[in-house]
């Protein structure tokens, strides 16, 4: 099944919403952590990769 690239970017944005609301639910402590890093492949595509690590209300580390 195929979309078209608007279609595509309002289903990430979405998502993303979803998923950030669903995180700052569960963020409760004062500890978290932000890793991002972007290189270039051989064909100088860039890529980007972000990690979210924190604590939960629990105290479980989450990432």
């Amino acid at each position: 099944m195929m979309y078209s690239p608007s279609i595509q970017k309002d289903i990430v944005d979405f998502c993303a919403k979803k998923i950030f609301k669903a995180i700052l639910e569960d963020l409760d402590g004062d500890y978290f952590e932000i890793l991002v890093d972007e290189s270039k492949d051989i064909s100088h595509k860039e890529k980007m990769t972000l990690v979210l690590r924190y604590v939960n209300k629990e105290g479980e580390i989450i990432h």
